[in-house]
Order: structure tokens, then sequence, then C-alpha cells
């Protein structure tokens, strides 16, 4: 636990709060549980995600490298190898990272990642609002574009 950097708290935080994922009652010497939780709100360090997650923020470092001129613009040979990577092939697009460079060299690419995340939020509760707006008061007109903004998340979570 002090070897990985896992404060005390953290630990009373995750079983006070943590969600259970198995048991093993008939564990030696002790019996032991094995829980899922989230402490770290560290906007430079810390993602909320993997998979496709990773594929952006791999793709932010090579844009970066390219722009440096470590290795080409439209095609990186080592990566699936062997046919390389194209950036078509990426589904963010290449404007995608024009806003994200910025904010990689800034703080790093959990940074860039988090504050666009976070961005994206601001944005649809913005553009709802106002297309709300011109249907219904203000005050309904808000809750639909929190309610809109919190949907869309929930269903890309699958709940």
């Amino acid at each position: 636990m002090f070897q990985r950097s896992v404060s005390i708290e953290d630990v009373q935080d995750v079983l006070e709060n943590g969600v259970m994922i198995e048991s093993y009652p008939d564990d030696t010497p002790y019996p032991s549980r094995l829980l899922l939780g989230w402490r770290a709100w560290d906007l430079a360090h810390t993602l909320p995600a993997y998979d496709d997650v990773l594929e952006v923020l791999w793709t932010i470092r090579w844009y970066d490298g390219a722009l440096r001129g470590q290795h080409g613009f439209l095609l990186y040979p080592l990566a699936f190898y062997p046919t390389g990577w194209h950036v078509a092939t990426f589904a963010g697009g290449p404007f995608l990272f024009v806003v994200l460079l910025p904010l990689y060299w800034l703080g790093g690419a959990a940074f860039a990642y988090n504050v666009v995340t976070l961005l994206t939020f601001l944005v649809s509760f913005a553009g709802m609002l106002k297309l709300a707006r011109l249907f219904v008061p203000t005050l309904a007109a808000t809750l639909a574009a929190l309610l809109f903004m919190l949907t869309v998340t929930w269903w890309r979570e699958g709940k």
C-alpha cells in the first residue's frame, strides 16, 4: 500500500464508499474482498476510462511528434505494422488535435483529454439551453438542458 503511495484515507474511503466486486470469505489467514473505488480527482494525471481514451492520448503524443519533425504527419508506419496508421482512420479527425495540442503542451495528455471532455459537457448544456429557450421558459429550459447533458452521459455508460 505504501509502496504505491496509497494513503490510509484512500483505503478508508474505498472501504466506506466503494463497490464490492467479489468477496473471498475463505481466504487465509483472513477473509478478503475485491473493491472498486475512485478517489483521485487530479485533472493532470487521472483518466476516467480506457480503450478509446488511450487511442486519443497516443494520438495526441503522435501529433506532437509529427509537429516536432520526429516522424511523418499523415502516416505513422510503426503503429499497426505493416500498413501503418493513417490520420483519416481516427474518428476524431485532425481538428480535434488542433484543440488538444495546446492543452497537451500546457499540462500533458491526460490534462488535455480531461479538459476537452469537460468542455463537451458545457457545449452540450449551452446548445440544449439555447434550443429549449426557444420553446419553454428559462427554468424549464435549464432543467431540460441539465437532463439532456446528464442523460447522454448515462446512456454512454450503459445505465
